[in-house]
């Protein structure tokens, strides 16, 4: 992962993305920040936006000023009202919404629905931690650099 975040640091591209999560899912949403961070992404986290008011206005109004919303769907998240709401309010919004699925589909039919037209990324299947976080990170990036037009193909 350090050699992806160094390979990138020279590239210059800013874009903001919130990051929709269970707190019970912090493990790989904390790492995955960190790694937004140093590809010079502005995130917006629950945990560091939130200070003082209410809390569904600074969510809001965080969602408001993004154009990426990375949505970490497990079964927590599948079963979280404030994780449902986030996305609800950015569906029909020109936010692209990047569904990461942690846990099988099959055991998220809320996402599954409301996120089947989204392209998405799929790491249940990968057991070691580490292979996760990086396929999660190259894929986000990826992602991203399309639509700054600064994807090179490799030559």
């Amino acid at each position: 992962i350090h050699a992806l975040v160094e390979q990138h640091e020279q590239l210059v591209f800013r874009t903001s993305a919130f990051l929709t999560y269970a707190h019970e899912d912090a493990r790989y949403v904390d790492e995955v920040n960190a790694i937004l961070k140093a590809l010079n992404v502005q995130t917006f986290i629950d945990k560091e936006i939130l200070t003082v008011g209410r809390i569904d206005d600074q969510i809001i109004a965080s969602l408001k000023q993004v154009e990426y919303q990375i949505i970490f769907c497990t079964e927590a998240s599948n079963n979280s009202e404030y994780c449902r709401k986030e996305v609800d309010f950015s569906a029909g919004r020109s936010v692209k919404q990047i569904p990461i699925f942690i846990d099988p589909i099959e055991k998220m039919d809320w996402f599954h629905f409301h996120l089947s037209k989204q392209y998405a990324i799929i790491v249940s299947g990968i057991e070691d931690r580490e292979a996760a976080k990086l396929a999660i990170t190259k894929q986000l990036a990826r992602l991203m650099q399309l639509d700054f037009g600064l994807y090179q193909p490799p030559k």
